[in-house]
């Protein structure tokens, strides 16, 4: 339980890092105060100790209750509400003391009374725009993180019906209107994502509104809140994840059909498209027993994949071998990004261990000779290659070569299957940006003056950030 917990943790944290980065909540310090926050009744403070004792082993002590009652409700809580930046950079920390201390760790009969209190509370905190956005962010994770039964392990928890029913409403509305920010649709998709983890424990019509909810993600071409591509690249992975979690694959194979579609998007990073075949293991199970799968599509997708894995190495691989050759072979596989020496060889490894999992996933529905054939021949190729780049004793050079072998190989195979393979590789892409590289490393040595920036103020335009935070739940 305690390890399962640590990675819900872990990817909650990382996902706040991540919000964070690309400046979902960035306010200016002088608008913070104009944001909302419960008072803080610092009289229970003291009562910390003796409340976490009290969750643990309650009492029929009424003082004992109260003292509970009024640290947990009127101290705690309002903590999460503060908008000043030291409180803010507090919030993941007290979300996960606030659980591992009065949730996790509790009583059962603290758990039930906690969890309706809890769930009330933060719901009003999201629909309420007057809050921190960073607050309303850290209320709806908290949300994702409820359940009625609470257990060591994930397929024994009981997610909260009520908290399901508030996360896929809000990933629908998200998709389709802006008056859902950013934030809060993706704080709804990591709950529902820790839901999936539970499947078993969700009612029927809960279920089947939770693959809806993640499939319209995956179906919207472009979101209506203002995000980069590559945020809403991310967002799509998040809504991948869950449907995975659910190791279904959907009613008619749906979310199989949905998975496909991204495969063999050349507008989806290629990197991303790798990480969605390996998620393809996750529901290996049904794979198994799928009878509604189209062989020839599902094959083709993962050759066309194989292909785009092998462009795009083969590319890297030739710019290495030039380089290295260009410079009496003193330069390492990385040394084109300046990363180190093994980055790129643990790029090739994730994404060749990724291509097998698919393969070896999806394997079972494939009953056609030929198409089963080309798929085996695919993981026969790739698995030299992953031997010879997992060898701490490598030498880049004999990888390339390695790698270039395989490539071809790879493309013979999907072209004997009709798969075009006459896929722009991302590296190919940025060769076309090799200038502006070769640019910033002479700027390294003889850097530009520093350009003096304009702080942020307190303006019109912050005034109507904050208007845009429309209150969902009233449209």
């Amino acid at each position: 339980m305690v390890d399962l917990r640590i990675r819900v943790v872990w990817r909650t944290l990382l996902a706040v890092a991540l919000v964070g980065a690309i400046g979902f909540f960035s306010v200016p310090a002088c608008a913070q105060a104009g944001f909302k926050s419960d008072p803080v009744d610092q009289r229970h403070r003291r009562n910390g100790t003796r409340a976490k004792r009290f969750a643990k082993a309650p009492t029929s002590d009424a003082k004992d209750k109260a003292d509970f009652g009024g640290y947990v409700l009127r101290y705690y809580l309002p903590l999460l509400t503060r908008p000043e930046p030291e409180a803010l950079a507090r919030l993941a920390d007290l979300r996960y003391d606030f659980f591992r201390s009065f949730i996790w760790g509790a009583d059962p009969s603290i758990q039930r009374v906690l969890t309706p209190r809890i769930f009330d509370k933060m719901t009003k905190i999201v629909r309420d725009r007057q809050y921190h956005p960073s607050v309303r962010y850290n209320a709806i994770l908290m949300i994702g993180l409820l359940d009625t039964t609470y257990a060591n392990d994930a397929s024994a928890t009981k997610p909260l019906p009520n908290a399901n029913a508030l996360l896929t409403a809000m990933v629908q509305q998200g998709v389709e209107k802006s008056a859902v920010p950013a934030p809060l649709l993706v704080g709804a998709l990591i709950g529902l994502e820790r839901h999936a983890k539970s499947w078993k424990g969700l009612p029927a019509q809960h279920r089947t509104a939770t693959v809806d909810a993640l499939l319209a993600v995956l179906a919207k071409e472009d979101l209506p809140q203002d995000i980069s591509t590559k945020v809403q690249r991310w967002i799509k992975v998040i809504a991948v994840r869950g449907l995975a979690n659910t190791g279904s694959l959907g009613e008619g194979a749906k979310i199989h059909k949905a998975f496909l579609a991204l495969l063999v998007d050349e507008n989806f990073r290629l990197n991303n498209r790798v990480q969605i075949v390996a998620l393809l293991g996750e529901m290996g199970e049904a794979y198994k027993s799928a009878a509604d799968i189209d062989q020839k599509e599902t094959a083709q997708a993962l050759l066309s994949l194989a292909s785009a894995i092998a462009a795009d190495e083969k590319q890297r691989a030739e710019d290495f071998e030039n380089l290295s050759l260009s410079t009496g072979g003193g330069r390492s596989f990385s040394e084109l990004e300046g990363m180190p020496s093994e980055y790129q060889i643990r790029r090739l490894v994730m994404r060749l261990r990724s291509l097998q999992k698919g393969l070896r996933a999806v394997r079972p529905v494939i009953q056609d000779e030929k198409l089963r054939t080309s798929l085996s021949q695919i993981a026969t190729l790739i698995g030299p290659v992953l031997a010879s780049a997992q060898d701490k004793d490598v030498r880049e050079l004999n990888l390339a070569g390695d790698v270039k072998r395989m490539a071809d190989a790879i493309e013979g195979v999907a072209l004997a299957q009709g798969v075009d393979t006459k896929l722009k590789s991302n590296w190919t892409t940025r060769k076309a940006k090799g200038k502006r590289r070769r640019l910033t490393r002479s700027r390294r040595k003889n850097p530009r003056p520093k350009r003096q920036r304009t702080p942020r103020t307190c303006s019109s335009r912050d005034d109507r950030h904050r208007e845009r935070q429309v209150d969902f739940a009233s449209r």
